[in-house]
């Protein structure tokens, strides 16, 4: 059991390094196919933006966790919030629970390159403190 589940893991992290996503339908009705920008286009769109915060570290099973946020992504915009619009600080004003907040980083690649991404990322209540269940830390580029 213990191989099946590792081997599970193995699949999805490995998914999401290449920004593979995939849709399980649960009831009756199919979920809505949400359009995937391609990279370019999303690098096009945001490599003007300066980061202005680092995820220090991500808990487990936490609504970071499952929006794919990992330790050293760095924060370009958080919903409406970019280095121009108060950046760290005004983090706060876009969390609300139960309400997705597009997220922008800026990841690096096992290979040594550096990727824009767009996370979903919906607060919630969970087994941990807050509702984010991640800790961001400020930094300036």
């Amino acid at each position: 059991m213990q191989q099946i589940e590792e081997g599970i893991a193995l699949i999805h992290a490995k998914a999401r390094e290449e920004g593979v996503q995939q849709t399980v339908v649960t009831g009756a009705k199919p979920a809505p196919q949400v359009p995937i920008s391609s990279p370019d286009e999303i690098n096009s769109k945001y490599s003007h933006l300066r980061a202005f915060a680092v995820v220090n570290s991500v808990a487990q099973l936490s609504p970071s966790f499952h929006a794919d946020m990992r330790e050293a992504d760095k924060i370009l915009k958080f919903g409406a919030i970019d280095q121009a619009a108060g950046g760290l600080g005004k983090i706060a004003s876009q969390v609300e629970e139960d309400r997705e907040i597009t997220t922008v980083v800026r990841r690096k690649l096992a290979d040594g390159t550096e990727a824009i991404m767009e996370l979903n990322l919906k607060p919630s209540k969970w087994a941990g403190p807050g509702l984010l269940g991640c800790h961001l830390l400020p930094i300036s580029e």
